[in-house]
């Protein structure tokens, strides 16, 4: 499986190519917080969803992963819409180069810097169309406000996270360390 590895800069975010919906809202938990508590059942109905939608993925998360995440190097960001009484979708993010989410596997090329990734929006609700769209929106503008650089990669079979990537303005950049 190829992958596409890319970065974002703060200058070269296009805020206009996308349109903000603020019916939507992202929730920001970090590991070792108390909110992971707060969060589990929709951490959990999340994992269910891709239990579900993606039964042939092999080493997909559980709550027990979700957890193990987020008690050690990464954040999770939660998206919702109130047409839904749970998370519709995640995105994890870290200040490090990580293949687990668990254990960093290297440094990030530069400074003020962080790595995002495991986008994934629940295709199994009555969602509106676009949401796969502000939650890449929400979550560059929310790492772009305290990062100067976002890097992450797009498998290469993943044609919907290659447009969104590409709507964002992410150049390509290698910087993944095998």
């Amino acid at each position: 499986m190829s992958k596409w590895e890319i970065r974002l800069c703060v200058d070269d975010f296009d805020k206009s190519k996308i349109e903000r919906d603020n019916t939507f809202s992202l929730i920001e938990v970090k590991n070792k917080s108390f909110r992971i508590r707060d969060y589990e059942k929709d951490i959990k109905y999340i994992c269910k969803s891709i239990d579900n939608r993606l039964e042939d993925w092999d080493g997909k998360p559980s709550i027990e992963v979700a957890k193990e995440r987020l008690n050690s190097i990464s954040n999770i960001f939660l998206l919702f819409h109130p047409l839904e009484s749970k998370a519709i979708g995640w995105c994890w993010y870290t200040e490090c180069m990580t293949h687990n989410w668990i254990n960093e596997s290297h440094k990030l090329p530069t400074k003020n810097s962080c790595y995002t990734g495991g986008m994934y929006i629940r295709k199994d609700v009555n969602i509106p169309p676009t949401s796969g769209e502000q939650l890449y929106y929400h979550v560059c503008s929310n790492l772009l406000c305290r990062y100067k650089w976002v890097y992450g990669y797009v498998d290469s079979w993943n044609k919907p996270s290659i447009y969104l990537s590409h709507k964002c303005r992410v150049t390509p950049y290698n910087f993944i360390k095998e």
